[in-house]
């Protein structure tokens, strides 16, 4: 069976410019080469017959206000366009500027991506301005994504305050502090009532869900427990860990995969990449390795499309 990537990502010109003037990715990764054919090429290499786009960290955050709105309506504007001539093949993820700091300019960029150019989810960070998406303050929007009942994907970005460390360069911010970003965000949101308040809304969770399979218990037994006291058992914490959608995303090894396998329910499970970020080759391999496993409680065509054709029925 033919696969759906709900994580892949697109490079619009206007991006990779404003990275460059800017001094390049903040996180020291590489700005990939991308365009509408090497995507469909690595596409078909990878059996997959639709990705659903969006512009990954640090997204349309790094400018000034009016300098990020600007970014967020190219960007869509050029996964619009990239959509259109190839309807099949790409969906995208609307783009948004800090819907923070400028919550206006972010509901402004919403509807319009969504009604106007037809973005089919929205991407978002786990923080912005170092609040997490359980703070107050993101309390609109996810009024507006459960008023659409709207299909999200949270990808991780830098921590607040991130400074990298120069005798480290093997050892990037995405290769370790994504995954803790995700699992701080996915547990805040918990902790906070949000995701119980909004469990309309459909939330995607790149590379397996960060740290969560392993530290879930954890997290909920601590939180639960004395001194801390979260109204919440550890029982409910974990169920509404395991309401969100994991992606295969750069975790496709055992005994990686099976961890998360054993934690997420089998229609929680979607097919993810991060290309053109991961390369091509180490997509190849973790995809290999997921398919050639024989992994207990794995439901392999609703991992490859199924789910994924639920959340974005246009590419079915």
């Amino acid at each position: 069976m033919s696969r759906i990537d709900v994580h892949a990502h697109i490079v619009p010109p206007t991006f990779r410019k404003a990275l460059e003037d800017a001094g390049g990715d903040p996180s020291g990764w590489i700005i990939p080469a991308w365009t509408p054919e090497l995507a469909i090429e690595a596409q078909d290499a990878l059996g997959v017959t639709a990705s659903v786009l969006s512009v990954t960290s640090p997204g349309c955050l790094f400018l000034d206000t009016a300098g990020n709105a600007k970014l967020a309506r190219e960007c869509n504007e050029y996964s619009a366009s990239v959509h259109k001539a190839h309807p099949t093949r790409f969906s995208f993820y609307a783009n948004l500027p800090c819907v923070f700091s400028d919550w206006d300019g972010a509901l402004k960029e919403l509807n319009y991506a969504i009604d106007v150019l037809g973005a089919e989810g929205v991407c978002i960070f786990p923080q912005y301005d170092g609040h997490y998406l359980g703070h107050s303050s993101f309390i609109p929007l996810w009024k507006e994504l459960s008023r659409r009942k709207m299909t999200v994907l949270i990808h991780p970005t830098l921590p607040k305050g991130y400074t990298p460390i120069p005798e480290q360069k093997y050892l990037p911010c995405p290769t370790f502090d994504f995954p803790h970003e995700t699992t701080r965000c996915v547990s805040d949101i918990i902790m906070s009532g949000r995701r119980r308040e909004y469990s309309d809304v459909n939330v995607i969770l790149c590379h397996g869900g960060g740290t969560i399979p392993y530290l879930a218990q954890r997290i909920a037994l601590t939180a639960s427990a004395p001194p801390l006291g979260n109204p919440q058992t550890a029982s409910e914490i974990l169920s509404e860990f395991k309401t969100f959608y994991y992606d295969s995303a750069l975790c496709g090894t055992a005994p990686q995969f099976q961890l998360t396998v054993d934690f997420v329910p089998p229609e929680r499970l979607v097919y993810g990449t991060d290309h053109p970020y991961a390369p091509l080759p180490a997509v190849k391999f973790f995809t290999a390795q997921i398919e050639d496993g024989e992994w207990k409680g794995h439901d392999t065509d609703s991992f490859k499309r199924n789910n994924a054709a639920k959340l974005f029925p246009r590419l079915a």
